[in-house]
């Protein structure tokens, strides 16, 4: 039971953090591939399906962001024993990658809308300046979180590994005891039996003794 209890506590100490580390990569590949496929449309080489990839990513950043930082919000509140400074920080830099992305996936369609337009959005033109700067304020953010949650993921394997010893040594602690117990009341019990066949004998003696007494 100890070293159940003890397996079920590492895997979640360690299993939120990489789910959400994983998650973080997504969101950096899918704004990544959201800012390729604009780049590439506004250039003139559009296809069918840069309007959809497009749509397509910005939508799933943006959700697995917000699933992350609700998930993260709702340890913070229903949680016993959480890092509130590691957990400040990274909900930090989350509500900033949040606000990125929402301006990111804004100036996205507004770069798509003014193509269609017509308008001056292809590379080098004002609003694609402003672009790539957004996309670089996301990316530090997401990498900021990365690196956040690596380290506590980190400190969680190190913790599990602590308590994990810890248990063992205290699941052998109490097999010594048992196994000490289990050998003084054998040790007693084999004292008891000596005594009695001590006595028994004593007792056969004097009864000889008797015996020849009598005769």
């Amino acid at each position: 039971a100890m070293l159940i209890g003890s397996n079920w506590i590492r895997e979640q100490l360690t299993a939120r953090d990489v789910t959400f580390v994983r998650s973080i990569g997504e969101i950096q590949t899918g704004a990544a591939l959201a800012h390729l496929w604009v780049e590439e449309l506004v250039s003139g080489d559009e296809v069918e399906r840069h309007r959809t990839e497009i749509a397509w990513h910005l939508t799933n950043s943006t959700q697995r962001l917000e699933d992350l930082l609700r998930t993260e919000n709702e340890k913070t509140t229903t949680a016993v024993l959480v890092d509130t400074d590691t957990t400040g920080k990274l909900l930090k830099h989350g509500r900033a990658a949040e606000k990125n992305l929402a301006e990111f996936s804004l100036v996205s369609n507004k770069r798509v809308s003014g193509f269609d337009a017509g308008l001056d959005v292809g590379i080098g033109s004002p609003i694609d300046i402003y672009y790539d700067g957004v996309f670089r304020k996301l990316l530090d953010d997401l990498r900021f979180m990365e690196r956040i949650l690596k380290d506590r993921l980190k400190r969680g394997r190190t913790s599990s590994s602590f308590i994990f010893q810890t248990i063992l040594i205290a699941w052998i602690l109490v097999v010594a005891l048992a196994v000490s117990s289990i050998w003084n009341r054998e040790l007693k019990r084999r004292q008891a039996e000596m005594a009695l066949r001590s006595s028994e004998a004593q007792l056969l003696q004097s009864q000889k003794m008797e015996a020849v007494g009598r005769l």
